[in-house]
């Protein structure tokens, strides 16, 4: 394989190649070779547990490669424990994608406990996983000990308020974690209670998207609370939720008082109120400009 030999090619992208664990395992005997590739994207290729366990072979001893991209395979527990034990010792991977896989809960144990120990990992693609309220209280555990991570996707995930609770609990004592999405996750008013008390202390998160979720009225009441206080967000991602009008009224009344945040979406706002929300935006653009 031209990999082989290769000391000049540093990113490759395969994705949608119908490659197979029979390709991935071709792939992985260069890669052992190979010190030059650093990002690697292998989306939708029908990988099953014998292709990433070869490719796992690799990580355990492989010095180049930062970016991984598995997203769209057949990823199963099986093949989710072989990662997770090569995650374990490898100090290069930075950002790995392991989107729509629907991989469930008990993988996403075994990927926890090796963020426990990882600390190189930065940036986490996990939406479309059906990580569920169970998944989340392991992945929760992991986030109050991990000091690496800083972006997490966790999109269409079914969390529902017990999950957003734990990890508003994990997220209440985790000091690294920059940007978080919760959109699509049946969050309800209880689950952005607590996600809005952590974001009235929290001193790290910049961004936060929490679209398409069941809030209401009290949701925007305690999330105008937080925007109150808070003064690290600089966006926020309120889309598709049914504030009413006061609720609406509530945040944008709170947004006057922040200095920070510079993007605030949110389409159940009207028009009259929207002018007031762009005019408070612009003017911390412009502080930030400053």
């Amino acid at each position: 394989m031209a990999l082989k030999a290769n000391n000049t090619i540093s990113d490759i992208n395969l994705g949608h190649n119908r490659m197979g664990s029979a390709g991935a395992e071709k792939l992985a005997a260069a890669l052992k070779v190979n010190d030059t590739i650093s990002v690697i994207n292998l989306v939708g290729n029908e990988i099953d547990s014998d292709g990433v366990e070869e490719l796992a072979k690799v990580l355990k001893m492989n010095q180049s490669i930062t970016t991984l991209g598995l997203a769209e395979n057949y990823i199963g527990t099986d093949a989710v424990e072989k990662l997770a034990m090569a995650l374990k010792v490898n100090c290069t991977i930075s950002s790995l994608d392991l989107r729509e896989n629907y991989f469930g809960c008990q993988a996403i144990e075994k990927l926890a406990m090796a963020l426990k120990v990882n600390s190189t990992i930065s940036t986490i693609n996990l939406s479309h996983n059906g990580i569920s309220s169970v998944g989340a209280e392991k992945l929760a555990s992991a986030l109050e000990i991990n000091k690496g991570l800083m972006h997490i996707d966790l999109m269409f995930n079914d969390l529902g308020d017990v999950g957003a609770e734990t990890l508003a609990s994990a997220l209440m004592v985790n000091a690294t974690i920059e940007s978080i999405d919760l959109s699509w996750n049946c969050i309800g008013d209880g689950g952005i209670i607590r996600l809005a008390s952590m974001l009235a202390t929290n001193k790290t998160i910049r961004s936060i998207f929490i679209a398409a979720n069941d809030m209401g009225e009290t949701s925007a009441f305690m999330l105008a609370e937080a925007v109150h206080t808070n003064n690290t967000l600089h966006t926020i991602d309120l889309n598709e939720n049914n504030f009413g009008d006061h609720g609406c009224e509530l945040l944008v009344s709170a947004l006057e008082c922040n200095q920070t945040i510079t993007n605030m979406s949110s389409d159940s706002i009207d028009k009259k109120l929207m002018n007031a929300k762009e005019k408070f935006l612009q003017r911390n653009q412009r502080k930030v400009l400053q």
